[in-house]
């Protein structure tokens, strides 16, 4: 059986399972860390649970 991921009807991953939100959040916090943009805090190196704290206060999809 193929796991389905959910999608919103804008074809958005909000519903994501918590591996696929992982790597994403993960790719984006390398790329953060790499363009030298600082964390909330004003830290020089994102995690991915600093990046999903951000996405979370976000205004969620409304779709």
């Amino acid at each position: 059986m193929v796991a389905r991921i959910p999608q919103c009807s804008c074809g958005c991953h909000c519903f994501d399972d918590r591996g696929g939100r992982c790597a994403i959040q993960a790719a984006i916090a390398r790329a953060l860390t790499e363009r030298g943009v600082p964390t909330p805090r004003g830290g020089a190196a994102w995690t991915h649970t600093t990046v999903a704290r951000v996405l979370e206060r976000a205004a969620p999809c409304e779709h």
